[in-house]
């Protein structure tokens, strides 16, 4: 027998719920609360049954009430809060007009605010002696026997200026960054034993200066910490502060040595534990001041103001010379403002120890008013360090951009370096050209602004590359149309891909400083068919583990360019296994 009904594969329907047009045989049946409804809708509108919608069709046992209760006691039952006014429960959920809360009427602002509440998951105190209030989201610092946690304020005292000791603040704590001497500026066990999670530091070879310092620097505020002389050992203990390419690793380099034209770097130190009296280094230049050398147990105190360059040195909480750090009188050295300094200590003796105390544990002496823990905001972003510029030259974009600005004067180069060094890991920077002035500049790396051409000096050709102190490659020389050279020792090797940059153009430099090899790229394109990635045909070698600033240099007034560190994304792809310059391991 045959069919009643056709097969309807070309029928057209509507849709019974809206309208729209479609074969019938799309359209699907709709159920609800398990009953076909007699209506055939669209993809679009079908919807499978819901079973919410088969509430009451089951039996269900599901009993509220509790047997011989114990409710909780601190719920709020409604009717007037505390402050008069009238309350809905303490855990009704606050509605009204956005923003919720702030106030009682409409002039101040809206409803009340019942949503504030207060927790706690550790301590914190904060002590205002008679300062100024921070604003909300200010940091402000306190030391654990751990750790420094910071604190961002979000709410203040009710005096409107000023507050004192004892008065409360509401914050978030978050952790803060810790500094330690660095174990990768060449220290090894055979010359530093270093513990106490790197603040702890102890020579062991006999009668040899050998020093440390510590991971971080700071360029702004002014900063205090102390190291205490725990062993006093045939009084060979100095300390202080050194630049971003202050090396104290080599043979006889102690705090506050510097001689000229070598890859020391500057450093400004006390000799504190000296029985026969007080000395203080600057540049390699001894003073003697006038204070009591401390023995076993007795601390060194260093303050420093960066913004103003000023330096100050203590023994025992006592600052010598009658100097006076809260005041910014007779400072010890003083120094270009704003310069990336680090801590730094050194030993001349075996079995010498002392340890370093940046703040995250309680100072014994009293920091000077209007000073901050060194751990206090520490400066963990990598930019051009404002000390290695002089005259001529000028940073802008947050320290980031260098700009030559006096005529050449043949044949001083005007060069930058970084606020750091690296000695481990593998490390990528850019440098974009920005401005092109009929002659040249270098990018690359450098122990030392002092050695590699960074400062220029009559008489000589003070490039970056002029020594084997300095790695660089010529980018941008008009005399050289077809192609680039690298330089080195004063040795310039060419290349005639790829070719001279332009406006906008960038260098990549990447540094493998385990396996003492680095290459430069221009526009993405690596010199010498290079490969960082597979570690092969390097631009050049050089020794392991040498410790390296970033640098660039200028011949011409008017050229500028910008370095990227990392902060933000980079232009060409960084080589695999490389991590950017701005990470500070």
């Amino acid at each position: 027998m045959g069919n009643r009904f056709s097969s309807a594969k070309n029928s057209i329907a509507e849709c019974d719920n809206c309208g729209f047009r479609y074969k019938l045989k799309v359209l699907k049946k709709l159920v609800v609360k398990t009953k076909q409804i007699n209506m055939l809708v669209c993809p679009e509108c079908w919807n499978p049954d819901h079973p919410q919608l088969q509430l009451g069709m089951y039996p269900v046992d599901d009993p509220q009430g509790v047997r011989d209760p114990r409710p909780d006691r601190s719920y709020l039952v409604s009717g007037l809060l505390e402050d008069g006014f009238s309350g809905e429960g303490s855990r009704v959920i606050q509605w009204g007009w956005g923003p919720v809360g702030g106030g009682y009427t409409p002039i101040d602002g809206g409803t009340p605010n019942y949503l504030v509440t207060q927790t706690a998951v550790g301590t914190v105190t904060i002590e205002l002696d008679a300062i100024p209030i921070p604003p909300v989201g200010a940091v402000v610092e306190t030391a654990t026997a751990a750790s420094v946690v910071q604190a961002i304020l979000t709410a203040l005292p009710a005096s409107a200026e000023t507050a004192t000791a004892g008065d409360s603040v509401s914050a978030v704590l978050i952790p803060g960054t810790l500094d330690s001497i660095d174990p990768d500026t060449g220290i090894t066990s055979s010359t530093i034993t270093l513990t106490n999670s790197n603040l702890t530091f102890e020579g062991t070879v006999a009668y040899v200066w050998y020093g440390g310092k510590g991971v971080y620097w700071h360029t702004t505020g002014k900063k205090y910490f102390e190291i205490t002389n725990d062993a006093n050992v045939d009084a060979c203990l100095l300390c202080g502060l050194g630049d971003a390419s202050a090396d104290f690793q080599a043979a006889g380099n102690y705090v506050g040595n510097y001689i000229s034209g070598t890859i020391f770097g500057r450093s400004w130190g006390i000799w504190a534990n000296r029985s026969a009296g007080l000395i203080t280094y600057g540049d390699d230049t001894a003073t003697f001041p006038t204070g009591t050398p401390i023995t076993t147990g007795g601390r060194i105190n260093v303050a420093v103001d960066f913004d103003a360059g000023k330096m100050w040195f203590g023994v025992d909480g006592a600052w010598i010379n009658s100097s006076d750090p809260a005041t910014g009188t007779s400072p010890i050295y003083t120094f270009t403002p704003n310069a990336a300094l680090y801590a730094a200590i050194s030993v001349q003796v075996g079995g010498q120890i002392a340890t370093m105390n940046f703040g995250a544990s309680a100072f014994t002496d009293t920091v000077p008013s209007g000073f901050s823990s060194w751990n206090t905001s520490i400066s963990t972003v990598v930019k051009w360090d404002i000390g290695s510029v002089v005259a001529g030259m000028s940073l802008t974009n947050g320290n980031l951009t260098a700009q030559r600005t006096t005529p050449v004067t043949y044949p001083d180069w005007y060069g930058v370096t970084s606020v750091n060094a690296h000695s481990t890991g593998k490390r990528y920077f850019e440098i974009t050209q920005d401005v092109y002035s009929a002659r040249s500049m270098f990018a690359g790396v450098c122990q030392s602004f002092l050695d590699a051409g960074m400062q220029p000096y009559v008489g000589a050709v003070n490039y970056l590359g002029q020594n084997g102190a300095g790695w660089g490659v010529l980018f941008n020389d008009p005399a050289y149309v077809t192609g680039v050279y690298t330089y080195n020792a004063g040795t310039g090797t060419f290349y005639t891909t790829p070719p001279l940059l332009s406006n906008g153009g960038v260098v990549g430099v990447a540094v493998d400083f385990a396996a003492g090899k680095m290459w430069f790229s221009l526009n993405g394109t690596w010199l010498n068919s290079g490969n960082p990635a597979a570690g092969t045909n390097p631009t050049y070698t050089f020794t392991a583990n040498t410790a390296l600033l970033a640098g660039m240099c200028f011949y011409d007034n008017v050229a500028q360019a910008t370095a990227n560190f990392g902060a933000t994304p980079f232009s060409g792809t960084v080589p695999s296994g490389f991590s950017s310059w701005n990470v500070i391991s």
